[in-house]
């Protein structure tokens, strides 16, 4: 909106619609994170030592000694809803600012939008994409080692950008 209608901004993004925003991401997140808390709890482990950095829901799930498929399923669905319907909505709307940066006139109005938004999208291309490699890859495939590298990565190297 910013880029795309700055005139029309205060109006579109009102105080209402940004409060709608923020308690609609609140509530997804709570209503994601108690899915699989729930869901985990119920799990019987084998033992209680988790070769991870964090205590996070995969991690967890390889410590269980009974059948974890429904709990893969619905880390499946809740990546799905959490990971890659965020990042299609914003890579659609970097679709609709690249559009409007061409339309920019001036080489240097463009240069100079091109390098606001590169920077941004490249944390979220990071930041969506160590996501995704953690909890979207197929079963396998990946070293212990390079899993908790790319977790260490999503952790702290991306909230420092």
């Amino acid at each position: 909106v910013a880029v795309c209608h700055p005139l029309h901004y205060t109006l579109i993004m009102h105080g209402g619609l940004c409060l709608g925003l923020v308690a609609g991401c609140l509530v997804a997140g709570f209503m994601n994170s108690l899915m699989e808390t729930i869901i985990t709890f119920q799990l019987l482990l084998c033992h209680n030592v988790i070769n991870h950095f964090a205590c996070e829901t995969l991690a967890v799930l390889r410590l269980a000694c009974v059948d974890v498929s429904f709990n893969k399923a619905m880390v499946a669905i809740s990546g799905f809803l959490v990971i890659l319907l965020p990042c299609s909505l914003i890579l659609f709307s970097y679709a609709h600012i690249v559009a409007a940066i061409l339309h920019i006139p001036s080489a240097q109005g463009r240069r100079k939008a091109f390098g606001t938004c590169t920077s941004h999208l490249t944390v979220v291309c990071m930041c969506f994409g160590a996501t995704m490699f953690t909890y979207m890859r197929p079963a396998g495939g990946s070293s212990l080692e390079k899993k908790n590298m790319v977790a260490l990565f999503y952790a702290i190297v991306i909230p420092m950008l």
